[in-house]
């Protein structure tokens, strides 16, 4: 009776039958597959997490519980590039180098421009000692491709490069890298100070005051940037901008002995400086008259301290202060600001030998200190100048 019954149905109806049990039967299984991967995927991030704890720890032992971490994640994702490179950076905080660069390599092969692939071979290969092989993952790194945020990881893959490159005494490379890298970086202080520094590093002072201003620009009171605009400006002879950045460096910090005492030197040379151009000649004339008599004054102190008499007892002193100091006796009754205004080569000469005198005095008793400093840097600026 059944069989007549189902031998009367049409194979129509019996084709829909078929087709809604194989419905439900794919239904049921992938639902079930469906389960298995994300079970998979669970699993996978789980021992990611771990992998990831471990290797924040920054020791041998957990970085080697990390290494098993991160396999055990591979096990249920074997593509993921992410737990991959962990694994590669799990092997090199474990001090296994060879393998994590063996490891990096067969990743390479696969994926030859991934930028973080590049950017661990690079650094294996710097550790090692392998400069060439160093200067071409860094590029690579910084050309190649990245999953997220491409630019800050080239950015810092460039620093790194740099950072090798100057290490390593190649300082012309440095300096290209730099420049590079200083049209590219984004309105970021921290960067632009940092960039700022290795310039510096690469004996490239003009851009390095150009990137420490860039980071003053975005952040006015950033310490580090005032204070190397503020020795760059220093050193480079411009007091009035030092004075300036070292000004606002003491209102930051005022307790900062050494930023003082470098704002009271600029401005100890700014108020002391016979060659400042908006000058009166009145001016100028007590200002090289106080050159004068200070130059004297440091003449004497160094000769207290070396035990010689001031002025020589000789009619032809020997010694080169006694002789100094002689030429500078001779002169003084001659070295007041009424003469000094009449007598633009009396300043001139007055101006010589109180310079000579600070750089004899210098050399024989040590470096100065005050105004005896000032003096010194105003005559290194202004050597061979007319007043």
């Amino acid at each position: 009776m059944a069989v007549t019954s189902i031998r009367s149905l049409s194979r129509e109806t019996i084709l829909a039958l078929s087709a809604g049990a194989l419905l439900v039967l794919f239904t049921v299984v992938g639902f079930a597959s469906n389960r298995y991967h994300q079970k998979r995927t669970a699993l996978a991030l789980e021992w990611y997490a771990r992998g990831q704890a471990d290797l924040q720890a920054q020791d041998a032992r957990h970085a080697l519980r990390a290494i098993d971490d991160f396999r055990t994640a591979l096990i249920y994702s074997p593509e993921n590039d992410r737990y991959r490179l962990n694994l590669a950076d799990a092997l090199i905080a474990a001090g296994h180098l060879d393998a994590a660069r063996t490891y990096l390599l067969n990743v390479w092969d696969d994926d030859s421009e991934n930028g973080a692939v590049n950017l661990d071979l690079a650094r294996l290969a710097a550790r090692n000692g392998n400069t060439s092989d160093a200067l071409r993952y860094y590029q690579s790194a910084i050309y190649g491709r990245w999953e997220s945020d491409a630019e800050p990881q080239r950015i810092q893959a460039r620093l790194e490069l740099c950072r090798f490159l100057l290490s390593h005494g190649r300082t012309g490379e440095a300096q290209g890298e730099l420049m590079a890298l200083a049209g590219s970086l984004p309105s970021d202080p921290s960067l632009h100070t940092e960039v700022a520094k290795l310039f510096l590093q690469a004996q490239d002072k003009l851009h390095a005051l150009d990137q420490f201003r860039a980071a003053l620009r975005l952040d006015p009171k950033r310490l580090e940037a005032l204070l190397g605009a503020g020795e760059i400006a220093f050193q480079t002879g411009d007091y009035r901008s030092a004075e300036r950045y070292f000004g606002r460096a003491v209102a930051e910090q005022p307790n900062d002995a050494r930023t003082r005492s470098r704002l009271s030197i600029a401005r100890l040379v700014l108020a002391s400086d016979p060659f400042e151009s908006r000058l009166s000649n009145q001016e100028r004339s007590a200002r090289v008259q106080q050159a004068f008599e200070r130059a004297l004054a440091r003449l004497e102190d160094c000769a207290h301290i070396r035990g010689e008499s001031l002025p020589s007892s000789s009619a032809s002193p020997l010694l080169d202060l006694q002789q100094l100091y002689a030429r500078a006796e001779k002169m003084r009754p001659q070295v007041r600001v009424g003469n000094l205004l009449r007598n633009p080569d009396l300043q001139t000469s007055a101006l010589d030998l109180a310079f000579e005198a600070e750089e004899l005095a210098a050399q024989r008793c040590g470096s100065p200190e005050g105004l005896d400093e000032a003096l010194l840097l105003i005559a290194s600026a202004h050597r061979g100048s007319e007043l």
